[in-house]
């Protein structure tokens, strides 16, 4: 028998609630973390050979839980992670992807797989409402395939200018200027509203206008820590009774990348942090790159000059710049090895946001559900809360 949704959230809350010193603690470059030192595990991790390191990071919970020689409490971590992160996969589409005009690959596979997701549960929509919208590719593609009127509320005037020129001569399909929060906005009754990596808080938004308006939703979240508050607090009774509130600064542990991650960024941002402490700059890891765009921060040297000036401290020079790299080269492999038993917990902790959101959905009276909706090489914040309006 399928667990409730509700028993899934008290276990993945449980977990998070066990083993919480791992998520809050990260530990500086050159220290062990607090958790790894009193668990006894940091020796078997910065041990762990190269080939098993990489088998670890792209296998998950289920590669720790079989490695040889593993503490058991570590063990016992993966085993409960792989059980909490199991989640039926939605069916792939039937057709191949279609090229959307101005998407990437990536970015129409995921509508591909959204769209027929939608078409595979037969919501009874006589209007898409598509929250964050952005170019507005997913509202066109639902607005042709489910035949209905689409509306896209995007709060950049400059994204839906856009969109609205890629949507020339497409009647059905409009686009507003809409910060969803900050302005008010009511659903109607027949309304499918949907979120496709609806960023922070937005996607909170989404499921408590959903659940106030009892409308249809597929939502895909992402970036959890974009939120202005100190804290999320739990959307459903179940998780706010099991104390599922999560810093902002845990969050992002929910975005962990799955797979090998790439060495070279992150010793940058090793290298960056020791060129900003060396200033006296008292940091929290993660910090360093706030205000820095993804492609600045590849490089080191134009890492530094923005992460400097922000500070309005004197700039860099390439020897300081070179040795920094150098050593935090060699600190990578044990930074990756440390990191293990957060990124397990980090796939936790996206799952349990997504069931914390599903059974506010339910509460409510939606009948809701958590699947994984496209293949991680699509990207890897693939989870899906979908819920079917309340009966009326």
């Amino acid at each position: 028998m399928t667990p409730s949704l509700e028993a899934r959230l008290v276990r993945a809350a449980a977990l998070l609630a066990a083993w919480r010193d791992v998520l809050e603690e990260r530990g500086a470059d050159d220290e062990a973390p607090g958790w790894a030192v009193r668990r006894g595990w940091d020796g078997f991790l910065g041990a762990l050979p190269d080939d098993d390191l990489a088998g670890c990071e792209v296998g998950g919970a289920p590669a720790v839980a079989a490695l040889a020689g593993a503490p058991g409490d570590l063990v016992a971590l993966a085993r409960e992670v792989a059980a909490v992160v199991a989640v039926r996969e939605a069916p792939p589409p039937v057709a191949p992807a279609e090229a959307l005009r101005g998407a990437s690959r990536r970015k129409s596979g995921q509508v591909a797989a959204l769209v027929a997701l939608c078409r595979e549960r037969g919501f009874d929509a006589r209007r898409v409402v598509d929250v964050g919208s952005g170019a507005g590719h997913l509202t066109r593609a639902l607005a042709q395939a489910l035949r209905v009127e689409a509306v896209g509320l995007e709060r950049d005037g400059a994204r839906v200018e856009r969109a609205r020129a890629r949507a020339a001569g497409h009647d059905a399909v409009a686009f507003e200027v809409v910060a969803v929060g900050a302005a008010p906005v009511a659903l109607r009754p027949t309304d499918l509203a949907v979120g496709l990596h609806a960023c922070g808080a937005l996607a909170d938004e989404l499921v408590a206008l959903a659940a106030r308006d009892r409308v249809a939703l597929v939502l895909v979240a992402c970036c959890p820590q974009k939120i202005d508050a100190a804290a999320r607090l739990a959307a459903s009774c179940t998780g706010r009774a099991r104390a599922l509130e999560v810093a902002r600064e845990v969050l992002g542990v929910a975005n962990a990348f799955e797979g090998t991650p790439d060495v070279e960024a992150l010793a940058t941002r090793i290298a960056l942090r020791r060129l900003l402490r060396a200033r006296g700059v008292d940091l929290r890891r993660g910090d360093e790159t706030h205000g820095l765009t993804p492609r600045v921060r590849r490089r080191l040297e134009a890492a530094a000059e923005r992460a400097l000036a922000l500070r309005g401290l004197a700039p860099s020079s390439e020897p300081e710049r070179q040795e920094a790299l150098a050593r935090a080269r060699a600190e990578v492999g044990l930074a990756r090895r440390r990191a293990l038993p957060r990124r397990l917990l980090g796939a936790a902790l996206e799952v349990a946001l997504a069931l914390d959101r599903a059974r506010a959905l339910e509460e409510a009276g939606a009948a809701a559900d958590v699947v994984r909706l496209f293949p991680r090489a699509l990207s890897p914040r693939n989870l899906a809360v979908v819920a079917r309006a309340p009966t009326r």
